[in-house]
């Protein structure tokens, strides 16, 4: 709303959490992370994502990782501030709950793929993100459109790979 207020889907729960005869302990055992989506034209930017992790923690709530503040403003939009907090979010995640030792790699890669240059992005809005010369990626998909008796073998091919990207790289 750019005021400050909470989004209209969060109103309800944030009555709710600030009710003055909530324990202090109501939310112990609560591990929490807060992102905002915020634009910092307005005066009270971000303002109710600060407002609801304070309550969280006066709550008992136990932060698991930093604060996120987006930015509708940034050049690169809400992805510069969102796109490392997830990736924070998942490491914190696996740190706070990891996974049972023995349990099958689900997606396991079939094969392997190494880049042996760094693609530059092509909206020349930024300079590209000094990179290896190379790196390595798994491939996570390979699945062909094309029906098994066409001519042409088109296909769908997913790379993950441990690279920083933003809208409009290619």
């Amino acid at each position: 709303t750019g005021q400050g207020d909470a989004p209209s889907n969060m109103r309800r729960l944030w009555r709710q959490l600030l009710r003055t005869t909530l324990p202090r302990d109501t939310l112990e055992g609560l591990a929490f992370g807060v992102f905002g989506l915020g634009d910092s034209a307005y005066a009270e930017f971000n303002y109710a994502a600060r407002r609801l992790q304070g309550r969280l923690k006066q709550l008992g709530g136990r932060e698991i990782l930093r604060l996120g503040l987006a930015d509708d403003q940034h050049d690169f939009g809400v992805e510069q501030e969102f796109d490392p907090w997830v990736e924070e979010l998942w490491a914190a995640l696996d740190q706070q709950y990891p996974l049972a030792p023995g349990l099958p790699e689900f997606l396991a890669p079939k094969g392997q793929v190494v880049v042996k240059s760094a693609v530059r992005p092509l909206n020349g809005r930024r300079p590209a993100p000094a990179m290896p010369p190379w790196t390595t990626g798994r491939l996570v998909r390979n699945q062909r459109l094309t029906s098994a008796d066409h001519f042409q073998d088109v296909r769908v091919v997913g790379i993950a790979v441990d690279a920083v990207y933003a809208a409009g790289d290619v």
